[in-house]
């Protein structure tokens, strides 16, 4: 039991071979070999593993008693893989996320980059309020007043100079809302879906492809721009007058200053930023642990992400945003809720028919290709 735990963990899994058992019976030992640090991109796996729990995550450490948490199954968005994790909840609050068995995705283990993901969403501060741009100065206003704003925005625009910069961490709910608004509602719209690509891929888990749902991005219609081209392209216009209103959905780090200049630019965003403050109208959005959706990973895996807490403001998702909007612009829109839209997309996307709350169940299902 032990030394096969330990034997995976250093020869079957990283392949690092930092750790080692020590001396024999029952004087054996689990070390690190001399010279060596445990401090491979999968060393949260060794707490996991411990049989007797004397390993335990600094960053967690005494911070909450492991039965005062409960656990909300997901899946991690650091990346393309999807490893099925448990989120450990608790006053409203994400305290850890450890890995969830899934023998098609990441089977026991997921990477350290992923296990301490959460940790940005404290650490970030929240835009927690609809924000107006006037003279200069923001300032704090109603979603209806902000909504109606952007919407009368969208019907002002001149034909083709309406355009949408949306995240491939959105749903695939999401993502089916954005293309029902901006390619049928405004059927002249823009819509670039940004590559987000870092380091490279390795044996194990970790993807260079840091978008949790550029796959579902592809079965909702919507191309991937996987080296950034239209993305320049677009932000290019903007800045030269040729885009009326720039509407940017959940897509962190990006410079809007030049666009701004002359385009009416709305970010939808869960965090302050300097885009955020910068933007002529800011929306809230819900972060990481505060939606329910759909990914689909790399593999074509649609896997559930879902609600662990709730948001401390009116914070709307994606699918809400864009159905809003589209009340506003006239269409008809009966969605209440996530599983109303999925409902949708498995009743007019190709090879999607499958996805249904019961199939998709606890480990998620392929798509056809």
């Amino acid at each position: 039991g032990l030394k096969q735990l330990v034997g995976t963990a250093k020869g079957e899994v990283t392949g690092t071979g930092e750790l080692g058992v020590f001396q024999r019976g029952v004087r054996s030992m689990i070390g690190t070999f001399p010279g060596q640090e445990l401090n491979n991109p999968y060393s949260g796996n060794t707490v996991d593993i411990c049989p007797v729990g004397a390993l335990t995550l600094e960053e967690f450490r005494f911070k909450k008693r492991v039965w005062e948490l409960k656990d909300v199954s997901s899946v991690c968005g650091s990346c393309a893989r999807g490893c099925n994790v448990n989120l450990g909840t608790s006053d409203n609050k994400i305290w850890r996320m450890t890995p969830r068995e899934n023998q098609a995705v990441n089977r026991w283990w997921m990477c350290d980059e992923g296990r301490l993901s959460y940790q940005a969403l404290d650490a970030t501060p929240r835009l927690t309020a609809a924000r107006i741009r006037k003279d200069g100065q923001t300032v704090a206003t109603p979603w209806p007043e902000a909504l109606d704003l952007l919407a009368s925005r969208l019907k002002a625009a001149r034909p083709g100079s309406t355009a949408v910069i949306a995240s491939a961490s959105l749903t695939l709910e999401d993502l089916h809302m954005v293309k029902r608004l901006f390619a049928d509602t405004l059927p002249s719209a823009r819509i670039v879906v940004p590559g987000k690509f870092r380091g490279s891929d390795d044996a194990l888990l970790i993807r260079a492809d840091k978008s949790p749902n550029a796959a579902g991005a592809h079965l909702a219609g919507l191309t991937v721009d996987d080296g950034n081209r239209q993305l320049a392209v677009l932000l290019a216009d903007a800045a030269a007058g040729k885009v009326d209103v720039l509407v940017v959905l959940a897509e962190e780090g990006l410079d809007l200053a030049e666009a701004g200049k002359n385009a009416f630019v709305c970010v939808f965003s869960p965090f302050i930023s300097a885009a955020v403050e910068n933007a002529d109208l800011a929306l809230p959005a819900a972060a990481y642990g505060e939606f329910e959706g759909t990914w689909v990973n790399f593999q074509g895996r649609a896997q559930k992400v879902r609600r662990a807490v709730i948001s401390r403001s009116v914070a709307l998702e994606g699918w809400q945003l864009m159905a809003e909007l589209m009340r506003r612009l006239g269409a008809v829109v009966p969605h209440k809720s996530a599983a109303d839209v999925l409902a949708e997309i498995a009743a007019t996307v190709p090879n999607l028919s499958l996805l249904t709350p019961k199939t998709i169940g606890p480990t998620g299902v392929q798509v056809p290709a």
